[in-house]
């Protein structure tokens, strides 16, 4: 599966590069990506409306708005912090070379976790065909039922659900946390693709297209 090739290799790389960084500059690069997530998934909901709402955009920005409105939060404050991180900390902490390599590599691993979850996320909240790259995740057979088709070797984005669900409801607690409004959200990144012609079917639309 070339999407769980691609996971791999980005995984192994992050984590190889991040570990002959230092595990102080890894684990700043982890919390980054932690927290970039975090506000991308806080924004994912208003940022999606915004572009589904605005006047003047190409009318295929609601075919992949849901993607786009977690994904560009997450990006641009991920570089943001990053750059606040290289500016603001000019010191460094030495641990001896083997404690280096190990921290700094899970650290990386981690981030590289979280920084493709989000990827298959807001990439299976756009309007493509029915799979990602090989990927197909739960589908409906012949007969209606949902059944997995297949999944990922590492399942990068029920793991990343799973963490800032978990999150919404501790340490990043909301009055509206991810775990109560999206609980199944490592599922419906595949089933969003449920329409009709095998996932040709709109996805969104301005919130003005309808009236009742």
């Amino acid at each position: 599966m070339i999407l769980s090739i691609l996971i791999i290799i980005v995984i192994a790389l992050t984590a190889f590069w991040w570990g002959n960084q230092g595990s102080f500059s890894a684990m700043l690069h982890m919390l980054c990506a932690l927290v970039a997530g975090a506000i991308g998934f806080a924004a994912w909901e208003p940022l999606t409306h915004m572009l589904l709402d605005a006047d003047g955009l190409p009318r295929f920005v609601a075919q992949f708005a849901w993607g786009l409105g977690l994904a560009v939060p997450f990006l641009l404050s991920f570089v943001i912090l990053r750059f606040l991180c290289d500016t603001l900390i000019k010191s460094n902490v030495t641990l001896p070379k083997g404690v280096e390599l190990g921290l700094g590599g899970v650290c990386g691993a981690v981030a590289g976790i979280i920084s493709t979850g989000i990827c298959v996320i807001a990439f299976g909240h756009m309007q493509v065909p029915g799979d990602i790259m090989g990927f197909y995740g739960v589908k409906r057979d012949r007969s209606g039922l949902l059944m997995n088709r297949n999944s990922l070797l590492v399942p990068v984005h029920t793991i990343t659900a799973g963490l800032y669900n978990t999150l919404s409801t501790g340490a990043f607690s909301t009055a509206k946390p991810l775990a109560e409004w999206a609980p199944d959200l490592a599922r419906n990144t595949t089933l969003f693709h449920d329409t009709v012609d095998g996932g040709k079917g709109a996805v969104a639309m301005p919130g003005n297209a309808v009236k009742f």
